[in-house]
């Protein structure tokens, strides 16, 4: 008989709690902003490219329209909670987010972007919110917050063809096959079942429920 994983237990802070640590982490970005610049022109790290960071501001939109909300600050385990909801969280930061493309097939669209995940990914989720934010203003563009049976097991299923492509470079490659990261584009996202969209804090947000 398989013995279950023990689950990680998840630390959840109070709503009082996140909006002081939302409040901070926009003081971080706004103070360190005069100094990112100076930094990455001597060596190329971003200081402030932190899921962390990302975490705390991202939480204050969702709450907008999820009052249910609640962040897991627990590095493993489940990213966050709403009910009964398990919640996994991605971000993606891409250049000229908000940009529309002035060519191509793709013509005044916005660019599109990708979520990585562990070719051998945790799928102890029921809720997948995806968030794209501007490289360059550190922002909030868009959130993808699906939960629908059928969206989540079209996401999982082309993850899981994702893990087989890339099982399959491991057989050929052996151990130079050594970075296990899949991509969920956000074209796939963007095809979701019953999308609706709105507008909250300046953010885009998709979602299916």
């Amino acid at each position: 008989m398989k013995k279950e994983k023990k689950r990680t237990q998840p630390v959840f802070l109070d709503d009082s709690q996140m909006e002081t640590l939302g409040d901070f982490a926009k003081e971080i970005i706004k103070s360190r902003n005069l100094s990112r610049t100076a930094v990455k022109s001597v060596i190329s790290i971003d200081l402030l490219d932190t899921d962390k960071i990302k975490t705390v501001v991202s939480a204050g939109v969702i709450k907008q329209y999820d009052p249910d909300y609640r962040v897991n600050m627990r590095r493993n385990g489940i990213d966050g909670a709403s009910g009964e909801d398990r919640i996994e969280v991605k971000n993606s930061v891409i250049e000229n987010a908000t940009r529309r493309r002035m060519s191509g097939p793709n013509e005044g669209k916005c660019r599109d972007a990708g979520w990585q995940f562990h070719a051998f990914h945790n799928e102890d989720y029921d809720r997948l919110i995806l968030i794209v934010w501007d490289k360059e203003s550190l922002e909030v563009v868009r959130i993808y917050d699906i939960k629908h049976i059928e969206n989540i097991e079209k996401i999982k299923t082309h993850l899981d063809k994702e893990t087989e492509t890339f099982n399959e470079k491991v057989k050929q490659m052996g151990k130079k096959a050594t970075r296990d990261v899949i991509v969920l584009p956000e074209q796939l996202v963007a095809q979701s079942q019953n999308l609706s969209t709105s507008i909250v804090e300046g953010v885009t947000v998709i979602k299916d429920w």
